[in-house]
């Protein structure tokens, strides 16, 4: 019962930690565009540049999601 509470308990971890990144990324991308928008494009350009990888970062969590939760 203990082993599948803690199981439980990791996945529900793993699972917050892939969202709130993948949350971020998208929120970076909007914004990022946004701010060139009006105008600010050196800014507007380092969001974009910097929000595929943290997209990318996000893929390679979801890939690899059992290694994390140790199944």
């Amino acid at each position: 019962m203990v082993d599948r509470l803690l199981a439980n308990a990791l996945n529900l971890v793993v699972v917050s930690l892939i969202t709130i990144a993948a949350g971020g990324t998208v929120i970076l991308a909007y914004r990022g565009l946004l701010v060139l928008l009006n105008g600010h494009v050196a800014e507007g350009l380092i969001r974009l540049a910097v929000a595929p990888a943290f997209g990318l970062a996000t893929y390679l969590r979801i890939r690899n999601k059992s290694d994390l939760e140790g199944q």
